[in-house]
């Protein structure tokens, strides 16, 4: 138990809150028996409660109220900071997401996602590159950059229908993102009513969304951290004089910004020719930087090149500057028909028009639905006329049989005629051709696209008396016969044609002689599968680097289903860690298992969750590297800037966050520590730790720890962040501002206009029908209102200001020099002579470059990775690690640093094995990607056996 009065500054207890000790930051006494306490958790976040003297008794003294005892086990310590290492990839890696996805990225897509997107706090964006972009990987990189930041735990995507189960699949695959399609069984069986607020992932077809009126209330309750639209220009609306005449889909496009915290809109047709309509469709966006009806020569027509990215294909590049796109040339196949099928041809085309005549007469009679089915039906029939002698057949075998059925029904009175059969979840009015009607097959998925097309051609018919129909059916008996003698005569033009360019076609064959890939692009699974007889085609559907995980623990589950990072599953088949293993010849596709992966989020989640106090607890670990004596600091340190936006939650948003690293010496020298300076220190044994102990003891490390750290955090990283985030988020705020501004003053100036003109008139009795003065007074005291609310938010996104710095973390770190001298054993021998060697080993790979005619740089000291910077002969940036031996020892000792970073950048890393004689002579040897051909789980001590001089 700890009493009120053992809450000072710095202490660390236990009971404030249930999810673990809280640090005290300060304690204001209100009387003699209760004080306000202001403290921060572990997950640094700064509250203040009230405590009471009866409160003392839940309260205890973590480690006797000292801050830093510095005796947390070192090995956990040491897994507890990767796993916080791993929770933060993203601020040492700043493309994360394209190492840790199986994608090949290109240079547009880096651009749009990292240079154009990410920065924007909240993101608005119109993504309007042309067909071929990779506009869905720009979406899947967006998104698990958003996650792995810890940014984004809803997300909804919104697609035509036809494209919903390739967007479900392309992020599976290529992201390891597990979206749901929403369905209307989905709904159906929701436990709450609304699976969009249960289901974090969502992938939702554009159309079942705009014309369902109970999804749109149900979207209404929710919120999402990222909303994506592809092909968002179906999202359209137009102005009827002053007017807005808006889509079905234009308001869902409404609604979908109200409830999305960043929007991203994708289309490759954005502007459809009329500036007005572009710029309602960029109010979806913004709809007070886009507000009113655009005025030529008053409001400018130039895309909004802060909102929106275009980039055409003659645009898009590979990494080495050669054209994504081949230069694109289209050639017409012209071929005669055989006689049998030119018969076909004009028999099923006098069937259409004669069909098409009949749909026309249903029109003029008032049955435009039941018109339009059966139009919609015909045209059906006429595309797979052209597509395939087994398509036309089979969908005339089936028209027929169906027809025939209904006709039976017809005669035992069991239906009505003229009732048009449609699918199920349809009107006869879904086929309309009215401004926001016509149908399309965007509320479908891929997967039925065809089937209802199948099942509107073989029902709809505009026979209006038995007799009629019963001439379809004999007509449509005919045509099948025909049909069936063409398919099994063997006569396809068509695919005479195809045959001969895929054999005796030169430019199908490369440079030797090889053939090249074809795609064949085919609309019916009818002639999909005829395609497949004449081409005789297959489909080939734990091994090295790959492994299969049995049962993963519950614990990790619920963490997933209490976060909502994604669908962890129960057990994995096949998962790996590098690209490499991902797809193996023969075997099925395994799981790319890095950050933003569930079962990796999930494994460090509980793991920082259940101990992460360790690194506010602090530990000593031991550097087996340096033989010196002096000791160090090793300092977690994290800062944020905030903007003065205020989130649902009541905290101030977060505009950017910093995590470093950084050591400190006794006599208070701070300087950085890299990327992870941890990897390479071991944890000392229970007698050394014994040893160390009394080390920690020291008024240097505790101070160092706090005053030290924070004192350099405050004056030096945290203003240089600051001055790097606001030049950026300034320039955002004040171009929008102007944006938006020159646009509301004229609409206040125009519709004020309009109020007195309008007066005037009705003053002389000439009143407006739908148009008067009080109503055009309403729209410009709006224009008014949206802009004071517009400037109050941009104000608030431009305060920036700075969190106070964090230490989350820190060690004592003693010099294998240090232990050996306090144990009193012996120091290795030529252990003390690394200052000279690595000094005469860099200079000597310095004059080695010059020899090479390169103009090679050294880096500063304990530079990540590599020593020495160069360029080859091909302008490629060469990173070459340096290890420097006297002569005489037979071993070059090799970091996990640097083993990680040779592996990561196998291409373009050299290892530079020095050895330096006792006349500083120097003898260099480079070693061209020296861990290649390594075992499928690497290790610093394999490679510090392998690497010896004469290896």
């Amino acid at each position: 138990m700890a009493r009120l009065e053992d809450l000072k500054k710095g202490a660390r207890v236990r009971g404030v809150t249930p999810t673990g000790p809280v640090t005290v930051i300060d304690a204001d006494w209100i009387g003699a028996d209760a004080l306000t306490l202001t403290y921060e958790d572990g997950g640094g976040v700064t509250d203040r409660e009230i405590l009471y003297r009866a409160n003392e008794a839940d309260l205890e003294l973590v480690d006797g109220g000292r801050p830093w005892p510095l005796d947390a086990d070192p090995a956990l310590f040491k897994l507890v900071a990767e796993a916080k290492r791993i929770s933060l990839a993203y601020l040492f890696d700043p493309y994360l997401a394209t190492e840790t996805s199986d994608i090949e990225v290109l240079p547009h897509q880096i651009e749009a996602v990292y240079g154009h997107m990410l920065p924007l706090r909240p993101l608005r964006f119109l993504l309007a590159d042309d067909p071929g972009a990779g506009k869905t990987i720009m979406a899947g990189l967006l998104i698990k950059e958003l996650m792995v930041r810890g940014d984004l735990g809803r997300c909804l995507i919104v697609v035509p229908g036809g494209l919903a189960e390739q967007w479900q699949d392309e992020l599976g695959e290529k992201f390891g993102l597990e979206f749901e399609l929403l369905s209307r069984e989905m709904v159906e069986a929701s436990r709450s009513g609304n699976p969009l607020l249960e289901r974090p992932l969502l992938v939702a077809r554009l159309d079942m969304l705009a014309r369902n009126d109970d999804l749109q209330a149900r979207l209404a309750q929710t919120e999402w951290d990222l909303v994506v639209v592809d092909e968002a220009h179906k999202m359209s609306a137009s102005f009827q004089g002053a007017e807005v005449r808006e889509t079905k889909r234009y308001r869902l496009g409404r609604q979908l910004e109200q409830v999305a915290r960043h929007f991203v809109l994708m289309t490759a047709t954005p502007h459809n020719g009329k500036p007005e309509d572009f710029q309602l469709f960029m109010a979806l966006l913004d709809s007070d930087r886009f507000a009113g009806k655009f005025r030529r020569g008053t409001h400018s027509d130039e895309p909004p090149r802060d909102l929106m990215r275009r980039m055409v294909k003659e645009e898009l590049l590979r990494f080495d500057g050669t054209p994504l796109f081949p230069e694109r040339v289209a050639k017409t196949a012209k071929y005669p028909l055989s006689e049998g099928e030119h018969e076909l041809y004009e028999q099923v085309t006098e069937y259409v028009r004669t069909g098409m005549n009949r749909a026309e007469r249903l029109r003029a009679e008032g049955q435009g639905g039941r018109s339009a089915v059966v139009g919609f039906a015909l045209t059906i029939l006429q595309r797979r006329l052209a597509s395939s002698p087994l398509a036309i057949w089979r969908s005339i075998q089936r028209r027929r049989a169906r027809l025939g059925a209904r006709l039976v029904e017809v005669r035992d009175m069991r239906t009505a005629l003229e009732v048009t059969q449609v699918p199920s979840g349809y009107r006869p009015d879904d086929f309309g051709d009215g401004f926001d009607d016509g149908f399309e097959p965007d509320d479908l998925l891929g997967s039925e696209v065809e089937a209802v097309e199948t099942e509107i051609l073989d029902a709809a018919t505009a026979a209006r008396t038995v007799e009629e129909l019963e001439a379809e059916i004999a007509d449509l008996g005919r045509l099948e016969e025909l049909a069936e003698t063409v398919y099994r005569s063997g006569a396809d033009r068509k695919w005479e044609e195809l045959a001969d360019l895929l054999q005796n076609t030169p430019e199908m064959l490369d440079a030797e002689g090889r053939r090249h890939k074809l795609i064949v692009f085919t609309e019916h699974r009818d002639t999909l599968e005829y395609l497949q007889r004449k081409l005789a085609g297959r489909a080939a559907r734990r091994e090295t680097g790959r492994y299969q995980v049995v049962g993963v623990p519950a614990s990790l589950r619920r963490w997933d289903d209490a976060n909502r990072r994604g669908r962890l599953l129960r057990n994995y088949e096949r998962i790996c860690f590098e690209h490499d293993h991902v797809s193996v010849s023969g075997r099925p596709v395994a799981d790319l298992v890095a950050p933003g992966h569930p079962l990796l989020d999930a494994t460090v989640g509980v793991l920082l969750e259940r101990h992460g106090s360790v690194l506010r607890q602090g530990t000593t670990l031991i550097d087996p590297q340096d033989w010196t004596e002096t000791p160090r600091l090793l300092v977690f340190l994290e800062h944020e800037i905030v903007d003065g936006t205020t989130l649902g939650d009541g905290r101030r948003q977060v505009v950017s966050r910093r995590f470093e690293y950084v050591e400190i010496t006794e006599t208070g020298d701070v300087r950085g520590a890299g990327r992870d300076p941890h990897i390479d220190l071991r944890a000392p044994d229970a007698d050394e730790q014994a040893l160390l102990a009394p080390l920690a003891e020291a008024d240097w490390v505790i101070a160092g720890l706090e005053t030290t750290a924070l004192r350099h955090a405050g004056e030096h990283n945290a203003p240089q962040h600051l001055a790097e985030v606001q030049d950026r988020v300034q320039w955002r705020v004040k171009r929008t501002l102007d944006a938006v501004e020159s646009r509301l003053k004229e609409e206040i100036r125009y519709w004020g206009a309009e109020a007195l003109r309008l007066k005037d008139k009705e003053l002389a009795g000439q009143s407006g029908a739908r148009l008067n003065s009080a109503l055009a007074g309403r729209r410009a005291a709006e224009a008014e209102e949206r802009l004071q609310r517009r400037r109050a938010e941009l104000a608030l996104q431009g305060k920036l200001s700075v969190r106070r710095p964090r230490v989350v973390g820190g060690a004592l770190v003693v010099p294998a020099g240090l232990v050996a001298k306090l144990a009193g054993t012996e120091v290795p021998e030529h252990a003390h002579d690394t200052v000279r060697t690595e000094k005469l080993a860099v200079a000597a790979v310095l004059a080695t470059e010059r020899e090479f005619g390169r103009d090679a740089t050294e880096m500063p000291h304990n530079n990540e990775g590599y020593d020495v910077e160069t360029r080859a002969d091909d302008g490629r940036l060469l990173f070459i690690e340096v290890k420097g031996r006297v002569a005489g020892a037979d071993r070059f000792t090799v970091t996990n640093r640097e083993l990680n970073y040779g592996l990561n950048n196998a291409d373009r890393h050299i290892l530079a094995l020095v050895r330096v004689d006792e006349d500083d002579t120097t003898t260099v040897r480079y070693l061209y990607d020296p861990f290649g051909g390594r075992e499928s789980e690497p290790s610093a001590a394999e490679y510090d056996r392998r690497l010896s001089w004469d290896a």
